[in-house]
């Protein structure tokens, strides 16, 4: 893990915010950097500060919490910080790694603590197994394997769907293409237009008609597939099979 995790509180409640900085500074591993009191604040902030964690209320004036999303990182972390027990799902949905209860009670925070820092562990060694790859518009990424949850084909382009990023990356590269650079034993094909990281599938829904929601484990995002496609991944997942046609 780094040495300190870089945080910042939003919350338009100034006796929420002072409550929560009290309590974290109980631990060294989280570093206070910044308070905001709304998510045009917040978004500001994050231009000047590069955030490891955001403890997150959900409802403030001029904005829905998560409105924040298109200014975090990809590997920030979010806490939902909120009166309401209402909103855990969508908390949940939009990738939130728990969810306090206000006031917030100290031994609950030391659980959400400990789950930001198993998450950070986990990532620093999802991040030693990396892929070079350059986008369509020319840009280099390093990817973290673990961090891919499915690619799709999409005429003469394909779409990479990553954990913690709203919008899939556009690559000009081919379904066998990706099937030589993945590794074999973690991704199936399931379809000519669908590649799909198995052990990051969480649950597979069908619907009443053809569509079928495939969720991600540490991931809101969700993946619709047609019915075959659908039986090829239930039985890739039960056989444990891997990337083949």
């Amino acid at each position: 893990m780094k040495t300190r995790l870089k945080a910042i509180i939003v919350d338009d409640e100034l006796a929420s915010r002072s409550r929560l900085s009290i309590l974290l500074n109980a631990y060294p591993e989280i570093h206070l950097v910044g308070y905001a009191g709304s998510v045009a604040e917040a978004s500001e902030l994050l231009k000047q500060v590069e955030a490891d964690v955001v403890f997150l209320d959900m409802e403030m004036p001029g904005g829905f919490g998560f409105g924040l999303r298109p200014w975090l990182g990809s590997q920030t972390r979010t806490v939902v910080v909120t009166a309401y027990p209402d909103f855990a799902l969508k908390a949940f949905e939009y990738g939130a790694v728990d969810y306090l209860i206000k006031p917030v009670d100290p031994d609950r925070l030391a659980i959400a603590i400990e789950r930001i820092i198993e998450l950070e562990n986990r990532q620093i060694i999802r991040d030693s197994e990396r892929i070079e790859l350059n986008s369509a518009d020319g840009e280099t990424l390093l990817v973290p394997i673990e961090t891919i949850l499915w690619i799709e084909a999409q005429q003469n382009y394909s779409l990479l769907h990553l954990e913690r990023e709203v919008s899939p990356r556009v690559f000009r590269r081919t379904m066998a293409s990706w099937e030589s650079l993945l590794p074999p034993n973690k991704f199936a094909k399931i379809g000519r237009s669908e590649i799909i990281h198995l052990a990051r599938v969480e649950s597979i829904r069908f619907g009443m008609r053809t569509e079928t929601q495939v969720r991600f484990i540490g991931s809101g995002k969700i993946m619709l597939l047609g019915r075959a496609s659908a039986m090829r991944l239930r039985s890739a997942m039960s056989e444990g099979n891997s990337l083949s046609t």
